[in-house]
């Protein structure tokens, strides 16, 4: 996910999608602006989608029937696949940052830098709101020292 310094991200935009040269692998970039929301709980599924439009809109801008239907066996495997692994399991990585407080940091400063560290632990986060499953999610992060 990367976000864009401006308001909103037009839907033609929001989506970057390109083969890397692993067979079945996909660089997949959803971009967004501030005002934006990032997170759904159909995420997941909204992905897909555009996975399976780039897909067959990669090999049909290359054909001379852009409205068939019909895709060739290889889109078609393709095709089989990520539907068979979004059928099978889903799994979300998510980041996350740890924040510490240094020692030696003054007590008035430390007093702020706990409330603060607190309030953000103890409220809802994004995937609070996705509503995903424990066993779907990884966290991935870091701590810093503050």
């Amino acid at each position: 996910m990367r976000p864009i310094s401006e308001p909103s991200i037009p839907e033609a935009e929001k989506y970057v999608i390109q083969r890397t040269t692993i067979p079945g692998c996909y660089h997949f970039t959803v971009r967004h602006g501030y005002a934006d929301s990032v997170v759904s709980p159909d995420l997941g599924r909204m992905i897909i989608e555009q996975l399976i439009l780039f897909i067959t809109r990669d090999t049909t801008s290359s054909n001379s029937s852009a409205s068939s239907v019909d895709h060739s066996p290889e889109v078609q495997a393709e095709l089989e696949v990520i539907n068979k692994a979004a059928e099978a399991q889903m799994t979300y990585v998510m980041g996350k940052e740890q924040m510490k407080i240094k020692k030696g940091t003054n007590i008035i400063r430390r007093v702020l830098l706990m409330a603060f560290l607190w309030i953000r632990e103890n409220s809802r986060t994004k995937m609070a709101d996705m509503n995903i499953p424990m066993d779907n999610l990884v966290e991935v992060g870091f701590v810093k020292e503050i």
